[in-house]
C-alpha cells in the first residue's frame, strides 16, 4: 500500500449567478435575456474526501498526512461538498451536484491551473473522468513526480475553472451561474517520502521510501525480484547515518536512459541492477559489502568465472569485474552464490555472462528493448 503521509486541502470558489426563468436543474442556457444578475460568493471546502491512488487504495484526507512522491491519485469531484454562500446561506446538496457536473464537464467549462510554490514536485494535474476501483468518476488526477530525498515539499497550486455557457442552478428560482463566470480552488498539500527501517527486504521498483540505518549498529538490507533476492547491502552505521534513497531498478530503460548506447551487449545475456539515485553514498563507518546475487536468467549452465561486470561512471561502461569476487555464502554462512565487492556508493551495474569487446557509450542511439522477465521497474 502506498504510503499517504500529509495532506491539507482548501478550495474557495467565487461564481457570479444569474436569475432566469423556467429553466431545469443543469441545463445549459443559451438565452440569458432579460436575467437580472447578482454575485453572491460560493465557498467550497474539500474537508474530509477518499483520496484515491492508482493502485487503487482509498485513503481519507486529513490534516495529519502527507503523499509519497512518486504517486498518482485522484480527488473526485464530489470532494468539493461544502458549499455555502457569501450570505451563509446552505446550497443543496442537488444544486452542489450540478456545480461539482459543471466543474467536471469540458464542454461547461475550461480547467487550468497556477503553481503558486512546489511545482517542481508535480508531474501533471488534469481535470477528466477516471476508472477508479472499476467505476467511471470525474475526478482532478495529480501525478508526483520521483524525489529521490528525504526532504518535505509544500505544493500550493491554484485550480481555475472558467464557465464556457449558462448553466441553470436552481429550479425553484431559477438562478444560473452565468457564461464567464471564474472559479477557482487553492490547492495545499505536502510531498514527503516515506521511511523504511533497514534489516528488511525492499521490492525492486518500490519508491516514494527512504531507508534510515540504525547508528552505530550493523545493517543490511536485501533486494528481490519476483521473490528472487538479487542484490544486498551490509554495512556499520556511523554515528549520525544520512538516510538515503534505496529504489532499485532492472529496467534499461529507467536505469541507462534512451540516449546512449548499450548495443555491445546484443551478443550475450545481460541484466541492469540500478540504483535511481546513484551514486548512492552508504552511511557507513568502514567500506559497505554489497552482494550482486548471480542473475536467474542466466541459467545453471554459465560458468561465475566467465561473468563480467560493469559500471556506469561518465557516461562509459567501466569493467569493474576485479573488484568483485564470487562467494557462495555470506560472512554468516548464509547462501549467496554470487558477487561481493566493498564499495561506499552504490551506482548502475550491468552484469554479462561473458566479457564485451567494446564497452564505450556513444551518444545518440536508442537503447534496444531487452527481455526482463523481472518487473522492470
Amino acid at each position: 500500500m502506498k504510503k499517504l503521509l500529509a495532506v491539507v486541502l482548501a478550495a474557495v470558489m467565487v461564481l457570479s449567478l444569474g436569475v432566469v426563468s423556467f429553466a431545469a436543474k443543469g441545463d445549459v442556457l443559451d438565452d440569458m435575456t432579460g436575467v437580472a444578475s447578482y454575485t453572491p460568493s460560493l465557498d467550497m471546502e474539500i474537508t474530509e474526501a477518499d483520496v484515491v491512488y492508482d493502485d487503487g487504495i482509498t485513503q481519507a484526507l486529513n490534516a495529519t498526512s502527507n503523499i509519497a512522491s512518486d504517486n498518482t491519485f485522484y480527488i473526485p469531484m464530489t470532494a468539493f461538498d461544502t458549499i455555502t454562500l457569501e450570505n451563509g446561506g446552505a446550497v443543496s446538496a442537488g444544486t452542489a451536484a450540478v456545480i461539482q457536473a459543471a466543474l467536471a464537464d469540458s464542454d461547461i467549462t475550461t480547467f487550468s491551473k497556477k503553481y503558486e510554490e512546489g511545482g517542481k514536485a508535480v508531474a501533471s494535474i488534469k481535470r477528466d473522468e477516471y476508472k477508479i476501483n472499476g467505476v467511471r468518476t470525474d475526478a482532478i488526477e495529480i501525478a508526483l513526480k520521483e524525489d529521490l530525498t528525504d526532504e518535505e515539499t509544500k505544493v500550493e497550486v491554484e485550480l481555475r475553472f472558467n464557465f464556457r455557457k449558462n448553466v441553470s442552478m436552481n429550479l425553484a428560482n431559477s438562478s444560473a451561474i452565468e457564461k464567464g463566470t471564474k472559479a477557482t480552488a487553492t490547492l495545499v498539500f505536502y510531498v514527503e517520502n516515506g521511511e523504511m527501517r533497514l534489516d528488511d527486504t525492499a521490492t525492486v521498483g518500490t519508491s516514494g521510501v527512504y531507508a534510515k540505518a540504525e547508528k552505530n549498529e550493523d545493517n543490511s538490507l536485501e533486494w528481490e525480484d519476483n521473490n528472487n533476492t538479487i542484490a544486498k547491502l551490509e554495512f556499520s552505521a556511523n554515528d549520525d547515518p544520512d538516510a538515503f534513497y534505496p529504489r532499485m531498478t532492472t529496467s534499461w530503460e529507467l536505469a541507462i536512459g534512451d540516449t546512449i548506447n548499450n548495443k555491445n551487449f546484443e551478443g550475450t545475456d545481460a541484466v541492469v541492477r540500478a540504483f535511481r539515485a546513484a551514486p548512492v553514498e552508504i552511511p557507513c563507518t568502514s567500506r559497505a559489502s554489497f552482494y550482486l546475487y548471480m542473475p536467474a536468467e542466466f541459467g545453471d549452465d554459465v560458468d561465475p568465472a566467465d561473468v563480467a561486470i560493469y559500471e556506469v561512471k561518465d557516461n562509459e561502461f567501466v569493467d569493474v569485474t576485479s573488484k568483485f569476487e564470487y562467494v557462495e555464502t555470506d560472512e554468516d554462512g548464509n547462501d549467496v552464490d554470487g558477487f561481493l565487492t566493498r564499495t561506499r556508493t552504490l551506482g548502475v551495474y550491468v552484469i554479462c555472462e561473458k566479457a564485451v569487446e567494446e564497452t564505450a557509450l556513444v551518444d545518440g542511439t536508442p537503447v534496444p528493448e531487452k527481455e526482463n522477465p523481472g518487473t522492470g521497474r
